[in-house]
């Protein structure tokens, strides 16, 4: 069952994600919707620990594809390694401050 997570307000609304935990075959993906604004993004976020500097570690995929990537920071934040998605910089924050937040 997913929970809500209230987020911060954003022009006098509230902002919200939903936090849901899915396995996809061998791999857990934790599925995270933001709503901001009219529009709500459904982003499937994959950890890969292993990875090496070349590539991002935190992956988020919106309807199966690749939107942004993140690394984490020896401060323990996420920078923004990708975001071959273009998705807005604002919804990036939102999300990096979810994903901070679950602990991905």
């Amino acid at each position: 069952m997913p929970y809500v997570v209230p987020m911060q307000a954003i022009n006098n609304k509230i902002v919200y994600a939903f936090i849901i935990n899915k396995a996809f075959g061998s791999m857990e993906k934790t599925v995270i919707d933001i709503k901001a604004g009219k529009q709500i993004h459904r982003f499937e976020i994959a950890e890969y620990p292993h990875h090496s500097h070349e590539r991002c570690k935190i992956n988020v995929y919106e309807e199966g594809k690749l939107v942004a990537g993140f690394e984490p920071c020896n401060h323990e934040y996420l920078r923004l390694c990708s975001n071959p998605g273009n998705i807005s910089e604002k919804v990036l924050h939102l999300l990096a401050d979810r994903i901070e937040a679950y602990g991905i």
